[in-house]
């Protein structure tokens, strides 16, 4: 995650940014400094790198047994539509950012749904009563 912004967000933000306040005042010269910058690259990378997380957080919940792959594909809607607000807050204020974060991380929700599609314990309890009743093995 955090290679993907710094190779694939960092091309495409700061020559943007540098744009835009041209485009504002063709007399304003951009001046950078370095703390503004370490500070903005280090925000971006911790949360590509943490966003980038979520076919972990969806297999350990599949595991847990708190989700499954029914779930996820119920809750997709509301998924893109967090994952669109979540990258509206975590980007810098300009569309392009935001689409380049929310695009891979809806992908990364599908990877998730597979994985809970593998992983998932969530109907395991249920069958295991109903083999139980079928066998005639009542506690």
């Amino acid at each position: 995650g955090a290679a993907f912004g710094y190779f694939v967000i960092f091309d495409f933000a700061f020559p943007f940014f540098l744009q835009v306040t041209e485009e504002l005042d063709p007399n304003i010269e951009a001046v950078l400094s370095i703390s503004s910058y370490l500070s903005l690259a280090t925000k971006l990378l911790v949360a590509f790198g943490l966003s980038f997380q979520l076919p972990v957080v969806c297999y350990f919940l599949a595991r847990v047994g708190l989700v499954d792959h029914t779930d996820m594909i119920k809750g997709f809607r509301y998924a893109v539509v967090g994952i669109f607000v979540t990258s509206a807050f975590i980007t810098p204020p300009d569309v392009l950012s935001q689409m380049l974060m929310a695009g891979p991380l809806i992908l990364l929700y599908g990877v998730g749904t597979v994985l809970a599609y593998f992983f998932s314990t969530k109907g395991d309890d249920d069958e295991d009563e109903e083999n139980a009743d079928e066998d005639g093995d009542l506690d």
